[in-house]
């Protein structure tokens, strides 16, 4: 049996909503760089050196849960020494101050035009809301401003008492930190929480970290490409239906 939940951590995609990565998602972002350089009279840059950092930085994230407590830089940081870490000192310069709209296109085009939210999560919401049982957002993303504004937009982002994201927060999961903060914020004890999460080397790790009550694993479309570490989900779920009636039968 798992500890009674007395506050849901859900993370965001592969649990509250997915969609696949935008198979054209590189013409807009190069559109928006390039555009940003020619604001501040800067010439542009060659499109296959503007996506190449950002491809190799998506594959380098999933590594971050080898590190006990990730970090994530501010957007101007990202832009400057991340993605342009081998341009010209003023292209790396012009993308940085407009790191915040950059970093926010690049979510939007990659993932956000197709965000739909999982079937059954909008009842589970709805039902845990009008049981009096807090719930937060914890995810790890490069804009959780594109995350709000979905969730406002759908109408669910009422029944989220915190939202917490990782380039707001300046940590990643599975850095205990960002889920001790969710955790305050509800204003229940940690052995209360349930986190749910669709990946081992993230959510789960991060629900063992931060000493919550149960750590469950909702499966998803998007598969974990480095080795997971050595931990056990107190439990698995097909999707947020399978979910509902798992918390149902502990309320």
């Amino acid at each position: 049996m798992l500890p009674t939940p007395r506050a849901l951590l859900l993370d965001f995609g592969g649990v509250i909503a997915d969609a696949p990565e935008d198979p054209h998602w590189s013409s807009a972002v190069v559109e928006a760089v390039t555009e940003a350089l020619a604001a501040a009279g800067v010439a542009p840059l060659p499109p296959e050196q503007i996506i190449a950092p950002l491809t190799a930085d998506n594959h380098a994230a999933d590594l971050f849960w080898q590190s006990d407590a990730p970090l994530q830089r501010d957007h101007a940081s990202y832009w400057r020494e991340v993605v342009g870490a081998s341009w010209p000192a003023a292209a790396r310069d012009a993308v940085a101050r407009h790191g915040c709209a950059l970093s926010r296109r690049l979510m939007e085009a990659r993932y956000a035009a197709g965000w739909q939210l999982r079937p059954g999560m909008a009842r589970l919401l709805a039902d845990a809301d009008s049981r009096g049982m807090p719930m937060a957002v914890v995810s790890n993303t490069l804009s959780g401003a594109v995350h709000r504004d979905f969730l406002a937009r759908i109408g669910v982002a009422r029944h989220f008492t915190a939202q917490l994201y990782s380039d707001e927060e300046g940590v990643r999961k599975p850095n205990p930190a960002i889920a001790e903060r969710a955790v305050d914020a509800l204003g229940v004890e940690p052995a209360g929480c349930w986190f749910v999460g669709d990946t081992l080397t993230r959510d789960v790790l991060v629900a063992r970290r931060a000493g919550l009550g149960a750590a469950v694993l909702m499966r998803s479309e998007r598969a974990e490409r480095p080795p997971h570490p050595d931990v056990t989900p107190d439990a698995v779920v097909a999707d947020p239906v399978e979910l509902h009636a798992l918390v149902s039968t502990h309320w």
